[in-house]
């Protein structure tokens, strides 16, 4: 009778300390996600700022100048991304209200092609 007590013990604790490693496992990897999230909001308020920049500015007035768009849609990519000062991947693309995209230059977005918005890359033409 005690050899069936001890191995039940046993069998809780071994299942206790599997349950608090898996525990301490998710909640280590979900830490670096969340991370992850505000490094891009971060990086994204960056960029946004740089785009009200003297220099690269393509709002005045809270409308587009298409003249300053356009420019910007004509640079090399890792131009820009030393203009905007980030070393990541990124798409600056405009919308409507109904959540549309607005083409620049014939072309989704102004950025990396690696980046996709609605399922297509940034810099994908558009037809």
């Amino acid at each position: 009778m005690k050899k069936a007590q001890g191995w039940s013990i046993d069998l809780v604790l071994a299942t206790m300390v599997f349950i608090l490693i898996i525990t301490i496992f998710y909640s280590l990897l979900g830490k670096p996600n969340e991370n992850k999230v505000q490094d891009l909001q971060d990086e994204a308020e960056q960029i946004a700022g740089q785009l009200d920049e003297a220099n690269v500015a393509i709002l005045i007035d809270g409308s587009i100048d298409q003249t300053k768009l356009s420019e910007l849609s004509l640079k090399d990519y890792e131009e820009l991304r030393r203009i905007l000062g980030t070393d990541k991947e990124f798409c600056i693309y405009l919308e409507d209200e109904q959540g549309k995209i607005i083409p620049i230059n014939n072309k989704i977005g102004i950025g990396s092609g690696e980046v996709s918005v609605s399922g297509a890359s940034c810099n994908a033409a558009v037809s």
